[in-house]
């Protein structure tokens, strides 16, 4: 801990289907992103593909391998702007195997890993092999956790990557802005700031598909829980510096992951 990050978050509409203009845009937005000092730059969830819940057996035609087109095209930008790049799409596994993942490409245009979304949700159930891996990645800014839009509405995810020591928890997702999602939205991620005593980021797509709009509000929240900033509904690039020091300093304060007793916990997964 004790490294400075500055993030980059692109809140993106995205056209559900066309790979080659959600592509052209994510790259204009990502160099958008590294002109302002990101080191870090995040897409939204299904960034290349769009998304659409109704849409889901027709999405999963569309996934690509990891050498596929678009993860090139991700590690060739990394790269290039020596930045870090998580970009999230869906992947195909194996023989008629599909993922919602989202990867990591490191600054030098590897490839660091991949996470798969384990909560998956409504049609995703039927067409998405869901993940039961919950990596922690070590860059050179910090340790970085993943994990994907409806994965954010249960605490045990992300205490399992705080128990690896992430300090930042990404979470790519085409959140939808109906009912109470907007407030939804914000607490959970608020939750898993302050349930873990890190910092957390959403980074959610803009737009509207087959009717139902995306609600934007990308943010990110401290280990305090409070948010640091929060874009509005529309299409922008939110540029945050993060200080990973600040874990260290809340942490003499807040003891929350000291004072928890596993030994209670143990029940956990039976019940």
């Amino acid at each position: 801990m004790g490294t400075k990050l500055k993030l980059g978050l692109i809140q993106m509409d995205c056209i559900l289907g066309d790979k080659q203009a959600n592509l052209e845009k994510a790259e204009t937005l990502i160099r958008n992103a590294a002109k302002q000092g990101a080191g870090m730059v995040c897409l939204p969830e299904c960034f290349n593909t769009g998304y659409s819940a109704g849409g889901i057996r027709q999405m999963a035609e569309w996934a690509e391998p990891p050498e596929g087109n678009t993860v090139r095209r991700m590690q060739e930008l990394a790269e290039e702007l020596k930045i870090y790049l998580i970009a999230p799409l869906l992947l195909t596994t194996g023989p008629g195997i599909c993922e919602n993942s989202a990867l990591l490409i490191n600054d030098d245009g590897t490839l660091a890993g991949s996470y798969s979304k384990t909560h998956t949700i409504g049609d995703e159930k039927i067409y998405f092999r869901r993940g039961s891996r919950y990596p922690v990645f070590q860059t050179k800014y910090g340790k970085i956790g993943l994990l994907i839009c409806y994965d954010m509405a249960f605490p045990e995810p992300a205490r399992l990557l705080a128990l690896q020591n992430a300090e930042l928890i990404l979470f790519p997702s085409a959140w939808r802005d109906r009912l109470n999602y907007r407030l939804m939205w914000e607490n959970n991620l608020i939750s898993r700031a302050l349930d873990n005593v890190i910092f957390t980021a959403g980074i959610n797509r803009a737009g509207v598909v087959d009717g139902v709009y995306f609600s934007g509000q990308s943010m990110v929240v401290d280990p305090r829980g409070s948010i640091l900033q929060k874009a509005d509904t529309g299409e922008t690039v939110m540029i945050q510096e993060i200080d990973f020091e600040e874990i260290l300093i809340e942490r003499r304060v807040n003891l929350a992951m000291l004072d928890r007793h596993p030994q209670d916990y143990a029940n956990l997964a039976k019940l």
